[in-house]
């Protein structure tokens, strides 16, 4: 006797909310999906706002909520109206930055190296890759459907956790003995590495207790890097990847350019930095003040 293959009237009338759940459930997933998509791309081209003589600025007093504070061998901490970094173990860079991201823009800040060595490194973090803080899920709409029982263990199937470590960043340094030197760290975890190699100058006010003001111009993929308001030109190498050095006036191994081009991040948080070198060790203390971020003035621009 054959076995019929059709469902039963009752069956049909079960099986039909089933599958319209599991309908409803599909394109709450796909919207999910497009808004996170939609919320990348603006997260991406996050910049405070373009217009004003002034895009952003700290005095340290009062800003704790807006910069990265920590305690350890690597501290960083506003006291005294300022900020103080400190760096404790040899070969490191401790860095604060704030939550602003910025496009084009110049940003400059007083340096005081007020311990340590004077073969040390201190100056600004720009373009800095950080990841978004708090929820794991890459949109606030999918970390407030992730606190629902229904849709938490899917979506934390669908998207992973964001890392916590920054991708990547440029530092402009200079050093308490009259160098000054610019880093890119690249990847998450990756130690700096140097873009241009360290040249003395006169420029830089030596010696521990001394201020400094340093200015890094973000101008697409051009930056240009002053200290106390003159402009200082960089040692590129001619090998991208290999390493200049520099020597009684002449760049060895490359060629002085009056500015460094890479277009790795078109946008970025800004901070500040300090770093105990190999040869000078750990024991660096350096504090910020008066940091500004202000519009990028272009040829033919009022000022």
């Amino acid at each position: 006797m054959s076995r019929s293959t059709s469902a039963s009237p009752d069956l049909e009338r079960r099986s039909r909310p089933l599958w319209q759940g599991l309908a409803l459930s599909a394109a709450l997933t796909l919207l999910c999906a497009l808004v996170n998509a939609a919320y990348g791309l603006v997260v991406e081209r996050q910049i405070v706002l373009s217009e004003g003589p002034v895009l952003y600025a700290a005095g340290f007093d009062g800003f704790e909520d807006e910069w990265q504070t920590y305690e350890g061998r690597l501290a960083a901490r506003i006291e005294d109206g300022a900020l103080r970094i400190e760096v404790g173990q040899v070969d490191t860079v401790a860095y604060s930055v704030a939550e602003p991201s910025f496009g084009d823009a110049q940003v400059e800040v007083t340096a005081r190296a007020v311990a340590g060595p004077l073969d040390n490194g201190f100056g600004l973090v720009f373009r800095l890759q950080a990841p978004r803080q708090g929820c794991a899920m890459p949109a606030p709409l999918l970390c407030e459907l992730a606190r629902v029982d229904a849709f938490g263990v899917l979506l934390r199937l669908i998207f992973r956790p964001q890392s916590q470590q920054a991708s990547g960043y440029y530092v402009f340094l200079i050093s308490s003995d009259g160098y000054y030197s610019v880093w890119r760290a690249d990847g998450l975890g990756q130690a700096p590495r140097r873009m241009s190699t360290w040249i003395d100058s006169p420029l830089i006010r030596q010696g521990l207790g001394e201020s400094n003001r340093l200015r890094v111009v973000m101008d697409g993929e051009r930056f240009r890097f002053a200290i106390n308001g003159q402009d200082v030109p960089l040692c590129l190498p001619d090998d991208p990847q290999g390493q200049s050095t520099y020597s009684g006036g002449q760049c060895i191994g490359g060629t002085l350019q009056p500015e460094l081009r890479d277009a790795r991040w078109p946008v970025g948080q800004v901070g500040l930095a300090a770093y105990s070198t190999v040869s000078g060790g750990p024991g660096v203390v350096v504090v910020f003040d008066d940091l500004l971020v202000l519009p990028l003035l272009r040829e033919g621009a009022p000022a």
